[in-house]
């Protein structure tokens, strides 16, 4: 855990009376009755005001109390890499990154442990202590089998922390494992010529089946693969969409995907047909 910052917490504690146009008599008063010096002392960061107050300035000021105690997700993150002596100004791409995959997997302030095992899988210091770990485990020699992907920092900065709640801690881990082994199977015997195509079916799907199509219009999909598939700032275009919208969208994706399969079972055919040994392997 983080210790709470004094400092901070006394601006944003500044910023709501500002905001409210209140005076410190007046604050102090709407809070329970805290005098004056008390509120200056909050402020300056001098003293912490206890729990029950923070709670109180929260609800009376219509304040996200984890905000208030930590201040956005960005200030959060930054304070947890810092107390584990990660220098936040060497590694601001990947804090960015970092940022991005706690808001789609929908991890606020105050997560420790959420941020933590994310960052682990980010954050370089951090996930080469993590890859430590794994090599001090009890496995026999003969065991260890020497994978370069394990080494590989795209593979632990993009892939091991979603394989990890996929495959081991979501209730659905039988049928992701077995998405997973299709797709896997398909990569390693389908034709090379067409698996630009297979991307953009992929990519087609995501939309369609997730839930993005009934959030936000087609303009926000990422041409790249990107957790969550949108482009940056989408979040905040999300709407209530009519039906009619959605139903026009998703009619067009479907059609979309019919003819890119059907180009994509003609030129297997025609690759088929040209090997001498047509085996199905």
């Amino acid at each position: 855990m983080i210790e709470l910052d004094k400092g901070k917490i006394g601006e944003r504690i500044h910023q709501i009376r500002k905001e409210s146009n209140m005076t410190m008599e007046k604050f102090g008063s709407i809070i329970g009755g805290i005098n004056k010096a008390t509120v200056s002392y909050w402020e300056k960061g001098k003293s912490l005001p206890s729990e029950r107050y923070l709670k109180l300035i929260a609800q009376t000021f219509d304040i996200d109390y984890k905000w208030l105690i930590y201040g956005d997700l960005e200030d959060y993150v930054k304070a947890v890499l810092a107390s584990l002596n990660v220098d936040v100004n060497e590694y601001i791409s990947e804090i960015d990154y970092l940022i991005n995959v706690l808001k789609v997997k929908n991890v606020k302030q105050g997560d420790y442990n959420e941020v933590i095992n994310h960052a682990k899988t980010i954050i370089p210091p951090l996930y080469e202590d993590n890859i430590d770990e794994m090599k001090t485990n009890d496995m026999s020699e003969k065991d260890k089998i020497d994978f370069g992907i394990l080494k590989d920092k795209h593979f632990h900065d993009v892939y091991v922390h979603s394989l990890n709640d996929l495959l081991l801690k979501d209730e659905k881990a039988h049928e992701h494992d077995q998405i997973f082994m299709f797709l896997i199977d398909l990569l390693s015997r389908m034709n090379q010529s067409t698996k630009e195509e297979l991307k953009e079916v992929i990519q087609e799907m995501n939309w369609l089946l997730s839930n993005n199509i009934f959030r936000l219009e087609k303009k926000y999909q990422s041409k790249e693969a990107v957790f969550g598939g949108v482009v940056g700032g989408a979040y905040e275009e999300q709407k209530e969409r009519s039906y009619e919208e959605i139903e026009q969208d998703a009619e067009k994706i479907i059609e979309n995907i019919s003819e890119m399969l059907r180009h994509i079972w003609k030129e297997n055919y025609h690759e088929f047909q040209k090997r001498d040994f047509k085996s199905i392997f």
